[in-house]
């Protein structure tokens, strides 16, 4: 395989992940088909119904009117910057109630009980009763289950971390 240095890697794959066949690839980079063939082996492309779906989706957009996009792209903006909030929040008092509870297991449920739902139910103030959300309360049990769920999350907003 030709020496590709991480940055190179990087991109490749992210071409690749967005459903850029292997030989568009390799002449993009200026690289064997080979190389490219062992970088990519095993990779399946992630975000090929995503680029479908904007691409349909600003198709459409070219349609509406200056005003309507705008009014349309700050809507979007708006709620996915409450959505990311609402994620890191609920990433945060996890993050929290799991140190509490490693700390002392006899302690913490009721904290991570009343702080999961100061959570959720600012989120549905904002966003609204989610889908999921209206199926598990219709289809809800008279046994309470408790689990410990373990989160990995690479990056959060540095501000929610401090």
């Amino acid at each position: 395989m030709a020496r590709l240095n991480d940055e190179q890697r990087e991109h490749i794959l992210a071409d690749y992940h967005i459903g850029k066949s292997q030989n568009e690839l390799a002449k993009k980079y200026e690289v064997s088909p080979a190389t490219i063939n062992k970088l990519c082996k095993g990779v399946i492309p992630r975000h090929v119904e995503k680029v479908n779906e904007l691409t349909r989706i600003k198709t459409e957009l070219s349609e509406e009117s200056e005003y309507q996009v705008n009014a349309i792209h700050k809507e979007v903006d708006e709620r996915t910057k409450h959505i990311q909030f609402f994620n890191a929040a609920s990433y945060k008092v996890t993050k929290s109630a799991l140190a509490k509870i490693e700390a002392d297991p006899d302690l913490g449920m009721a904290d991570l009980r009343h702080a999961s739902e100061i959570v959720s139910k600012q989120r549905e103030g904002i966003l609204g009763k989610m889908p999921d959300t209206a199926i598990q309360i219709n289809n809800q049990q008279s046994f309470t289950m408790i689990e410990t769920v373990v989160v990995a999350h690479k990056a959060v907003n540095d501000d929610i971390e401090g």
